[in-house]
């Protein structure tokens, strides 16, 4: 994929291949790179894994998510998002090495 990064992205990529980090926040403010930025990084993992992993991305409410980081993660995948791997009820993208990423609400 040819993708524009931010500096967040950098700096979330270097903190995961560094990993010397166990957990990672990032705050931000409406229609800031944050959550695009984080969105790339959780898809290179999950397709890139080595075994099996489930990534969960939780907001505030199902019509925020999708609304939101779920539009956004489509748009990054752009052509390459398979509607056969996306289970709509569950919110649910398995990729090719069965890593999952999840969407849902707290």
């Amino acid at each position: 994929m040819n993708w524009v990064t931010t500096s967040i992205y950098e700096k979330l990529f270097r903190a995961v291949v560094e990993g010397k980090k166990r957990h990672i926040w990032v705050a931000g403010g409406t229609a800031a790179s944050e959550t695009f930025s984080i969105l790339q990084l959780l898809y290179l993992m999950g397709e890139y894994a080595k075994s099996p992993i489930l990534i969960s991305v939780v907001s505030k409410s199902i019509p925020h998510i999708k609304r939101g980081c779920l539009r956004d993660f489509q748009r990054i995948l752009g052509d390459a998002f398979d509607i056969t791997r996306f289970n709509r009820t569950d919110l649910i993208y398995t990729f090719a090495n069965e890593a999952k990423i999840e969407f849902f609400s707290a």
